[in-house]
């Protein structure tokens, strides 16, 4: 059986990384599709089921009232109580009960949610600085320090793109996993303001996904002009295409935000030769398997699975379909960090 030669594994795992990626864009675009659907019929059921149970606490509270105030009335007849007390202690009592019987189970928009919505990204978000991204950006700043020297020049060169390329990696996972917990965590106590979060988030996704194409894309593909001169341009477009729409034109088609999407994902497709050349093996696997965990996060939140939690209202809801996509996006981070740690290691020594 011949044996594969080091370039050929290049460009299977590059190839098998690209078409990861259109999937994993492709799932996304799925996402902004159904999540407004998605989220309206959470947010009728949640509204039809915080109605049904406010009617029984009601019907519960007159019940209860109706039968201490037998209860008081018989009392009063037996023991020496006036009427006047009794008829205070009675209005006091059926007003405890309807107070604590029939208060909402929440107050404002988008409270009564599960357990875990959005604990897994405020989390990624306080976890990542100390522990991912502090030891990046040293790395970055030990690497560019001790760059070896070019072919055209014997002397140690300065690479203040790598630091670059590690602040602006910090930037796209903070800011997406902050703006997404705020969202999800914040009792929102109008409609304005959760929808004004919600915008917030899909421009926080829009520009991360550009802010990984500057930084990864930048020490993968740097070199390449098709790259610096076609395709960044192009994602930070989309991104502020996408951004402005989703604040400016809020009823625009879903298809719009899909759209969006799939070309920052297909932008990559003319660099695969470059992709084939420049990335290790290490940097391929990081970047194979941060789209496969992104990919199943996806599709299992457009499919909404786990299937146990349709028939639930949100608050009994433990760990559903956004959860399983969350725990997909921190594996996407882990593995890409570790593309991006690898890349930035190989500059020291030198190798590709």
């Amino acid at each position: 059986m011949p044996i594969l030669t080091k370039r050929t594994r290049r460009g299977v795992f590059a190839v098998t990384n690209a078409m990861v990626l259109l999937v994993a864009v492709v799932a996304q675009a799925i996402v902004a599709v159904g999540g407004s659907s998605v989220m309206k019929r959470t947010h009728s059921h949640s509204s039809a089921d915080l109605h049904v149970t406010t009617i029984k606490s009601s019907s519960s509270a007159r019940s209860t009232g109706d039968r201490r105030s037998r209860s008081n009335s018989n009392q009063n007849g037996k023991g020496n109580r006036s009427p006047r007390a009794s008829v205070v202690n009675q209005g006091q009592m059926v007003s405890r009960v309807d107070k604590k019987e029939a208060e909402p189970l929440s107050e404002g928009v988008y409270t009564d949610k599960p357990v875990l919505r959005g604990k897994f990204h405020k989390w990624g978000a306080i976890v990542y600085p100390p522990l991912l991204g502090v030891p990046l950006h040293l790395r970055a700043l030990a690497a560019a320090a001790t760059t070896p020297p070019s072919a055209a020049t014997s002397t140690e060169a300065f690479r203040p793109d790598l630091i670059r390329a590690s602040i602006l990696f910090s930037f796209a996972v903070e800011s997406i996993m902050v703006v997404s917990a705020t969202l999800h965590r914040y009792p929102w106590k109008t409609q304005r303001w959760h929808q004004i979060a919600r915008k917030a988030d899909f421009t926080a996704i829009f520009v991360g996904i550009a802010s990984l194409y500057s930084s990864m894309g930048h020490l993968l593909m740097g070199h390449h002009p098709t790259y610096s001169g076609v395709i960044e341009p192009l994602v930070w477009a989309c991104a502020l295409v996408g951004s402005l729409t989703k604040w400016f034109v809020p009823d625009a088609p879903q298809w719009v935000n899909a759209s969006v999407f799939l070309v920052q994902g297909w932008a990559v497709f003319p660099c695969i030769p470059m992709l084939v050349s420049s990335s290790s093996t290490c940097e391929a696997i990081g970047l194979v398997g941060g789209g496969i965990f992104v990919t199943l996060g996806a599709i299992a939140y457009s499919l909404q699975w786990p299937r146990n939690t349709a028939n639930k209202a949100q608050r009994e809801i433990v760990f559903g379909p956004h959860e399983v996509f969350h725990v997909g996006t921190l594996f996407m981070v882990a593995s890409f960090w570790f593309t991006m740690w690898n890349k930035i290691s190989s500059s020291v020594t030198g190798s590709v």
